[in-house]
């Protein structure tokens, strides 16, 4: 049950940043994770809702999905918004996040 509450929950922040200034779908495939590894599979990858990302020490917390993602690990946003690429399977994961750097 809790996983589907967070499940809504995301879906609800990325639909609320939809609101946000449009980017084709695909600069999303264009990224890989550290490991090379695709960030997105098709949809799932968005941009973050206002307000939903905080910056606290040592990283970005996404609020709605109660993960902390390390500074180490932010990729440039190239409309300086918030964006996630969040797989569920095998279990939920933040695989790429982009956004301002530090501080801006």
């Amino acid at each position: 049950m809790r996983g589907r509450l967070t499940r809504l929950a995301f879906a609800a922040a990325l639909a609320a940043g939809a609101a946000a200034p449009a980017l084709a779908h695909d600069w999303y495939d264009e990224r890989t994770t550290a490991d090379g590894d695709p960030c997105c599979g098709g949809e799932d990858c968005a941009p973050l809702a206002d307000g939903d990302v905080v910056e606290v020490a040592g990283g970005y917390l996404i609020q709605s999905l109660g993960v902390t993602v390390p500074f180490t690990d932010v990729q440039p946003s190239p409309d300086g918004l918030f964006h996630a690429c969040v797989w569920w399977i095998p279990e939920r994961a933040v695989m790429c996040f982009f956004g301002p750097p530090p501080g801006a």
